[in-house]
């Protein structure tokens, strides 16, 4: 019986659910419900106050002016913004950690969900069964892109001019008649601002270098060991001789095992900060006045 106890104490949702506990009974004790700090109240010279505390350069004036005109779903993030924040700000002066100052309530925030996030990730107990499910609910996210390994000669604008397209097109049939490897072109064309080889690239590298369309006519076709091109770049043109080519594959959770444990820890503990503010929120009540647009 000892020992099961122990066990029991041990379990980190026990620990969560005895730390939720207390802070209700703290909040609980504080007796917010009836008394003026229990209550927050949204207009828009609060709204304008907030926008005056992220920027003390903007005048209140202009910052009521702007709170006035804004539309209705950007007035409701915004309200949301400051109800979150002014529900993180008082629970944290009710733990004892007060101070003035708006950057100092940012402060503040942070420091609550900072010792929340602790909270959150201290309740975590991932098993294998969920695991499993959360990867596959989210497979998508553990694939394997295709890669490329490629070499190219180049042929820029700037040199050739409108005549890229024929030097390179002239070029190309040297190429396949001297039947020119991977390894012996690095003399032919010019020389390219980034590399003259590509190993084991995704079309996401090789569209930084080179530009989409020219990642997407790469990756479209399935020619290896055989020069190719001319393809246009955002540089010039190129003729390409492709090593190898891989396919995407979906990667087995076995291999990707610590990228999952990972983004499901970090899922979980999102839940929890939620859960915690929350319940924080239910313990204000919260009134929302609407503009008077007729002022």
């Amino acid at each position: 019986m000892h020992t099961r106890f122990q066990r029991f104490l041990r379990e980190p949702l026990v620990y969560f659910g005895v730390v939720g506990i207390l802070l209700f009974l703290l909040f609980d004790a504080i007796g917010v419900s009836d008394d003026p700090a229990g209550r927050i109240v949204v207009d828009e010279h609060a709204l304008a106050g907030m926008l005056h505390g992220r920027n003390p350069r903007l005048d209140e004036a202009v910052a009521l002016q702007q709170v006035h005109a804004l539309d209705g779903p950007t007035r409701a993030r915004l309200t949301e913004e400051y109800v979150r924040e002014e529900v993180l700000y008082r629970e944290a002066r009710a733990m004892g950690l007060n101070t003035d100052g708006y950057a100092a309530k940012r402060r503040l925030i942070a420091q609550l969900e900072y010792l929340n996030q602790g909270f959150a990730y201290d309740a975590l107990n991932v098993t294998e069964g969920q695991l499993a499910v959360f990867y596959a609910a989210n497979s998508e996210r553990y694939i394997a892109p295709a890669q490329i390994t490629f070499t190219h000669v180049f042929f820029s604008d700037d040199t050739y001019g409108r005549d890229a397209t024929n030097a390179a097109a002239q070029e190309l049939h040297d190429l396949k008649e001297e039947a020119v490897p991977f390894h012996a072109a690095g003399d032919r064309g010019e020389h390219f601002m980034y590399h003259r080889n590509y190993a084991n690239r995704s079309r996401e590298d090789v569209s930084v270098h080179f530009g989409e369309a020219f990642a997407e006519e790469l990756f479209s076709n399935e020619v290896v060991h055989d020069w190719q091109g001319p393809i246009r770049s955002a540089h010039g043109q190129h003729l390409v001789l492709v090593a190898d080519r891989t396919l995407a594959r979906q990667q087995p959770l076995t291999e990707v095992r610590a990228r999952v444990l990972a983004d499901l820890s970090r899922a979980q503990a999102e839940a929890n900060q939620l859960t915690l503010y929350t319940e924080a929120r239910g313990r204000y009540q919260i009134t929302i006045k609407e503009p008077d647009r007729e002022q």
